[in-house]
């Protein structure tokens, strides 16, 4: 029941098109995180801390 609801064209395509969207949600973090954390650094870098 499940393997046939999966191997099913638009599951599949829902699938893909999840999968897409949450390893371009992670690479947009990590892009956000480390542009966050070098800015951080500068701040703390220029105040002397």
């Amino acid at each position: 029941m499940i393997q046939r609801v999966i191997s099913s064209y638009p599951m599949r395509f829902a699938f893909v098109v999840g999968a897409l969207a949450t390893a371009l949600l992670i690479v947009h973090y990590r892009l956000l995180l480390k542009r966050d954390t070098s800015l951080f650094r500068a701040n703390r870098h220029r105040t002397g801390g």
